[in-house]
């Protein structure tokens, strides 16, 4: 019967000290995920965007680069067009037909 509770309880403290092992273990790579993850994260934070140029019409003009249909109906001749407005962004660009 000695011999038998011995034996439960080095298995006991074999089970519980290798469950305890693993749980630190793991821990430590879940912190190395962790610092690996931030890490990713400041680089791609710190990326420095290159200096862009916006070259848009003169807003004198009323048409071109940076200006967009979005005005009132106007006529010219039998045809009707909106007229332009300056938006300030190079994805827009109107030009009048008259």
């Amino acid at each position: 019967m000695r011999k038998v509770f011995s034996l439960s309880l080095a298995i006991l403290s074999l089970v519980i000290g290798g469950g305890y092992y693993n749980y630190q273990m793991k821990q430590a790579e879940e912190q190395a995920l962790d610092a690996t993850l931030l890490a990713n994260l400041e680089a791609l934070v710190s990326i420095e965007l290159p200096e862009v140029s916006i070259t848009c019409d003169k807003p004198d003009n009323k048409k071109g680069l940076c200006f967009g249909p979005f005005g009132k109906l106007v006529m010219c001749g039998e045809y009707t067009y909106n007229e332009c407005v300056w938006m300030g962004s190079q994805m827009y660009s109107c030009y009048p037909p008259c």
